[in-house]
């Protein structure tokens, strides 16, 4: 199933586009979002969302106070920061937030507990405000895997904690374990002999109160909207199948794009996107910066550049290969096959902040995606998502090859041959 990757903005404007939502603590203030909240609950504002999960992002508590992130990070328990109580007949959130940003910032340590009843304390208040929100199921607090000398000891003690936890509160919901790792642990390794991650597995395996694990790789700055690190492809796949079919746990992916939908293949039963950069990519710098549109194509499972590059695709044989009729890219398909410019149609128009459209296109595809890999049956899926792969790479071939294809102009024409030689190891590692 497709879920939004929700920050601050709920709303979608068609939320049918989406099974659900996984919000993230970096995006919206702990006081804020038990407000929200209760529009989800007893309204229809944000219908999409009625299924959702709250990633506690633990992983991001090494964070820099200089990062954007930590204002909204430090208002949640689990990281440790005093915080001013809200009253809503005294300040807006607004207001509230602005009069303590410096304290929260000032008192932000960067750091993540490590003893364990800190860790049980963190532990006990991410489950118990998890609950108070409604969710579907409880995303256990777990810091960034980025160093192979701990050997998984300190994600062991979090799982410990979350144990007891659980039984402390009476948790009948179903639980997922959070690995989070930095792909600087596989790069250019190989990740079917990094034993690291088979301690993950095991550890997640040996613990029957874990129903489920929550799969984030925390990826470098720079590279693109598509994540293009064949090791880190290879070890999502690899840790979906270890805990789906060797351990029967059930799998959610986060911060991968739409190779969220690729790992539905090893066994993920969630993966969840959004338009944005840092919607799509877990980076621990702020990544977005000046959001342009984007023309997403689902027959190459990566972007086509608005600017200039969507109109040299229309001109040629490919354009209904590439280019995906969806609700808001069908203006801009009539006005190019009328000889009119991108820049006819104001929608999507190449301006900076101009990317509702795009969105909306965006989600579309998604669901699309997600609904063709799961029209197949878990035994046959593993075939049709190495020919929709292979079909990807012929056709990001096709895009590279045009002399009159504008490059680095938000065109993802390289990440395709790295995600079907991803898939083809993990296929032989798996014996499927």
């Amino acid at each position: 199933m497709f879920f939004h990757c929700t920050k601050y903005h709920f709303k979608l404007e068609r939320p049918q586009m989406a099974s659900g939502g996984i919000i993230s603590a970096s995006g919206i203030p702990s006081v804020q979002i038990l407000q929200r909240n209760k529009k989800v609950l007893l309204s229809k504002t944000y219908p999409h969302l009625a299924h959702r999960y709250l990633d506690p992002q633990l992983y991001l508590g090494r964070l820099p106070r200089t990062s954007k992130a930590v204002v909204n990070l430090a208002t949640y328990p689990w990281f440790g920061v005093a915080n001013q109580p809200f009253h809503s007949s005294q300040l807006t959130f607004k207001e509230w937030k602005q009069a303590n940003k410096n304290d929260l910032i000032n008192n932000w340590t960067g750091t993540v507990p490590t003893n364990d009843n800190d860790i049980l304390q963190a532990v006990l208040s991410c489950i118990g405000f998890q609950l108070t929100m409604g969710v579907d199921g409880i995303i256990l607090p777990s810091p960034l895997t980025n160093t192979l000398a701990g050997n998984y000891d300190l994600e062991g003690k979090y799982l410990d904690a979350a144990e007891e936890a659980c039984k402390r509160l009476a948790v009948t919901i179903p639980v997922f374990a959070s690995v989070a790792f930095s792909d600087q642990l596989v790069r250019g390794t190989d990740p079917i002999a990094n034993s690291l991650l088979s301690t993950i597995t095991a550890q997640i395996a040996a613990r029957s109160f874990v129903n489920g694990a929550y799969l984030v790789v925390e990826q470098p700055e720079n590279s693109g909207h598509c994540y293009n690190c064949e090791e880190g492809c290879l070890s999502l796949l690899m840790l979906t199948d270890d805990l789906s079919r060797g351990a029967r746990k059930t799998i959610i992916c986060n911060y991968a794009g739409t190779f969220g939908a690729v790992t539905m293949a090893a066994g993920t039963s969630i993966w969840a996107s959004g338009h944005y950069l840092s919607q799509r990519r877990l980076v621990l710098g702020d990544s977005d910066g000046r959001a342009y549109p984007r023309f997403y194509s689902k027959g190459m499972l990566g972007d086509v550049g608005v600017e200039k590059n969507v109109q040299v695709v229309h001109s040629g044989t490919l354009r209904s290969a590439i280019l995906d009729k969806t609700i808001d890219s069908m203006p801009l398909l009539a006005a190019l096959a009328s000889g009119n410019s991108v820049d006819s149609v104001p929608a999507w128009r190449y301006r900076q902040g101009n990317v509702s459209a795009g969105a909306g296109h965006y989600y579309e595809l998604c669901k699309s995606i997600d609904d063709t890999i799961s029209q197949y049956t878990p035994e046959s899926r593993v075939d049709a998502v190495e020919k929709l792969l292979e079909h990807t790479v012929k056709l990001s071939g096709s895009v590279s090859r045009d002399r009159n294809i504008e490059k680095g102009k938000h065109t993802d024409i390289d990440h395709q041959q790295v995600w079907f030689n991803a898939f083809k190891k993990w296929r032989g590692y798996s014996g499927l």
